[in-house]
């Protein structure tokens, strides 16, 4: 049928076009190129720190909390960057600054809330650990929203898989970003990949 044999040759001119405009993976390895990890293996993980007043928006949020999603956002960031420890001598040193804030975004007739919004932002900075200069500074934001409950232990719960989602979320973010930074021809020029 002359439909399929059309839909070959479009799918066909696709990936020459894809091709053409020198698209290639991420974080795959082309011939002369071991790709990113080699560089995202080189950071080690400094501070990942909750911001003393981020909580602007909200009264029940406290330290304790902020400081768990710090920690959960240390650990998948461990996991993604340096899956095979610390480097010995790390190049770089990535540090976050933790921003959050709970914000009701549904509420019923009788004002009371029945879904909030958790938002996390991110801000890091790339530093280079042979002279402390920061070479890279961006910000990843993550949002999550859950039901509010009426049994406390059901909203304790939700806020919590939330936080462990955003953790994610912003994981997987930063290191996207910090392997597109890695490809630029001016960076990866620099960082000798």
């Amino acid at each position: 049928m002359w439909w399929s044999d059309l839909r070959r040759v479009v799918v066909a001119a696709l990936l020459l076009a894809l091709t053409a405009c020198g698209f290639h993976p991420l974080y795959g390895r082309q011939e002369n190129s071991p790709g990113v990890q080699p560089q995202l293996q080189d950071i080690t993980l400094g501070r990942v720190l909750a911001a003393p007043n981020s909580n602007a928006f909200v009264g029940q949020n406290n330290a304790g909390e902020q400081q768990r999603t710090a920690q959960l956002l240390e650990n998948d960031l461990l996991d993604q960057l340096t899956p095979l420890g610390k480097p010995l001598r790390p190049r770089y040193r990535l540090d976050i600054q933790l921003g959050e804030s709970l914000q009701a975004i549904v509420v019923s007739a009788q004002n009371e809330t029945t879904r909030d919004s958790l938002i996390i932002i991110a801000n890091y900075t790339l530093v280079e650990a042979r002279t402390g200069k920061a070479i890279h500074i961006n910000s990843a934001r993550a949002i999550a929203s859950f039901d509010v409950l009426r049994a406390d232990f059901g909203n304790v719960a939700a806020e919590h898989d939330a936080r462990e989602r955003l953790a994610r979320q912003l994981s997987d973010e930063i290191r996207a970003e910090l392997a597109s930074w890695f490809l630029r021809p001016a960076v990866a020029g620099a960082t000798g990949s």
